[in-house]
């Protein structure tokens, strides 16, 4: 019989060992994670970290217009907020919920205590940190160079991976400000691959219809993603 895990999917705090793990969990709050809540503004303290089990959380740059880039996502295979381990208790961009579902919350305080006496939680969200770093570089690479069609294809696979999911629940214009582009485009782009029988978008939802066909259509930056997470240690990947 299946045994649900007491921390639920979050892969870092099922990677734990026992011992710590249990040093942790009095100290864990459950919580929901609704569609555009803020974790973290620019700048903002950081007073807890959060282990996301559902749900799909987006790292974005802000722009002094309001505009906003996306830099990375986490899902039930990492955590936000740790940053405050290596590089201080401020927040680097927004945090913000793209997608509901549920996290567990760990202040900062006891983050802090168990990241400097655990030689596994540092490790483990070193490496994280380490991945969510080189998404921030690849998608400035991709932003730059890549065409508009080709990084949707791209995001639309990372977030099926993240989600586990074939259903991706986000209007276009969510879409647009994590791409950086204008609403129009990605409203072209969505139906231009529609039309191609790669994915069918109604009401909000992204229905993911040929997975193969959306990695043939999408920048190399989604292959180079992959490759970089089927190289970290197998409790994360």
């Amino acid at each position: 019989m299946h045994i649900p895990s007491p921390v639920g999917q979050n892969r870092i705090l099922q990677s734990l060992p026992a011992a710590e793990l249990a040093e942790m969990q009095p100290h864990l709050k459950q919580m929901q994670l609704l569609q555009g809540m803020v974790l973290y503004h620019p700048g903002d303290t950081i007073e807890y970290v959060c282990f996301p089990q559902t749900g799909m959380i987006s790292l974005l740059t802000v722009m002094a217009t309001g505009e906003q880039v996306e830099t990375g996502i986490v899902g039930y295979s990492g955590v936000v907020g740790a940053t405050i381990g290596n590089f201080g208790p401020l927040a680097f961009g927004q945090t913000v919920v793209q997608i509901e579902g549920t996290a567990h919350q760990l202040p900062r305080a006891k983050f802090l205590s168990l990241f400097e006496s655990s030689a596994a939680l540092r490790r483990l969200v070193n490496e994280f940190d380490g991945y969510l770093y080189f998404q921030a570089m690849q998608s400035a690479a991709c932003h730059a160079v890549h065409s508009v069609q080709t990084r949707l294809c791209r995001w639309i696979l990372h977030s099926q991976d993240t989600l586990q999911s074939d259903v991706i629940e986000l209007t276009q214009d969510s879409l647009a400000h994590m791409l950086g582009v204008q609403r129009a485009a990605v409203s072209l782009c969505a139906h231009q691959l529609q039309v191609a029988g790669l994915i069918r978008y109604v009401r909000g939802s992204i229905i993911i219809i040929d997975r193969d066909g959306l990695e043939q259509s999408a920048c190399e930056c989604y292959d180079a993603t992959r490759r970089y997470i089927q190289a970290m240690s197998p409790a994360i990947c």
